[in-house]
């Protein structure tokens, strides 16, 4: 009698479980558009059962290796009436910079009749884009002596007008950052430093993202694209605050270039950087080959060039200086 029951009732749980499933709403957000790494932001989920079912013993499964939920755990269960609302507050924590799903990653339901469980992927995912953190990891090996002096290499050169050692009386227009006080009050007469021109060196950075795109949601790639976003954004502050040109050669979609010359610039960069680089099409990553394989011709002129590769080969540098 027990089996004819089982049988007889699990026609029913199914057709009862498939409208629970369609009928539940799940919707996801954090407090700010674009987030950082490690930092604390305000989480909320809210579960809707918008059906006329009640929904027995909902549990929710988190992903748990990749953002921290303070006051949410996968081992708790929800039960909603008809037409009812959940609302779940936490505070989050992402571990990794990139864009990719947080918060709530699959749901259980439990059959009216409990005869069975059933895992399924939530309805809908909420993608965070997550900022990298600005840290000194680059700073050591894109360090401007051992680019320039050490390895005695050739880059373009720009002119920058700077104060010199030659000296004249003031004259209205002149800025007063040009004036010498210490001169002038030895001839007590206001004394400006006439400008001399000085060659800054300009860079390249070309920066190889993995192409692989089927894999790029793995805890795996999430380190290594973790990894290679926070190089970039630390290696183009570096820049920044050297006030020395660089130059980003990225996929967008499409081989993309932005020029880092100043804070303004570092910041706009530092904004496209967590979901701006990515591949349309295959044939992308292979025109970005190229543009390396074109190093020193044409537009791409004579640079120093940085080339940070996010998937080395085992043989292969992470950053590499040509």
């Amino acid at each position: 009698m027990l089996l004819y029951a089982s049988v007889l009732l699990l026609p029913l749980s199914i057709a009862y479980t498939i409208i629970n499933y369609v009928n539940l709403k799940v919707y996801q957000e954090i407090d700010s558009v674009k987030v950082v790494r490690n930092e604390l932001h305000s989480y909320r989920a809210t579960i809707e059962n918008a059906g006329i079912l009640p929904v027995y013993k909902l549990g929710i499964y988190l992903y748990e290796d990749r953002c921290t939920l303070a006051n949410l755990s996968s081992n708790q269960l929800y039960s909603l009436n008809s037409k009812e609302k959940l609302e779940l507050k936490s505070e989050v924590t992402c571990k990794y910079a990139g864009a990719y799903f947080v918060g709530i990653e699959k749901i259980s339901l439990v059959d009216p009749f409990g005869i069975y469980q059933v895992t399924l992927d939530v309805p809908y995912h909420f993608r965070a884009v997550v900022s990298p953190q600005i840290t000194d990891v680059a700073s050591h090996a894109i360090e401007i002596e051992n680019i320039f002096n050490n390895r005695g290499l050739r880059s373009d050169t720009l002119v920058q007008e700077i104060p010199g050692s030659d000296i004249r009386p003031y004259a209205v227009g002149d800025s007063l950052h040009s004036i010498n006080w210490k001169v002038s009050a030895k001839v007590g007469d206001i004394m400006v430093r006439l400008p001399d021109n000085m060659e800054r060196q300009t860079v390249t950075m070309l920066l190889l993202a993995d192409e692989k795109e089927e894999d790029k949601y793995t805890l795996t790639a999430l380190k290594r694209r973790d990894f290679f976003l926070e190089f970039i954004v630390s290696a183009a502050w570096y820049f920044a605050s050297q006030e020395m040109p660089v130059k980003f050669i990225y996929p967008a979609g499409k081989v993309s270039q932005f020029r880092v010359d100043s804070k303004k610039s570092f910041l706009e960069f530092y904004s496209i950087v967590a979901d701006g680089i990515f591949y349309n099409s295959p044939s992308v990553y292979q025109d970005l080959k190229n543009a390396l394989n074109n190093q020193g011709k044409g537009v791409y002129g004579e640079d120093t060039w940085i080339v940070v590769k996010e998937n080395p080969k085992e043989n292969e540098e992470f950053c590499r200086i040509c």
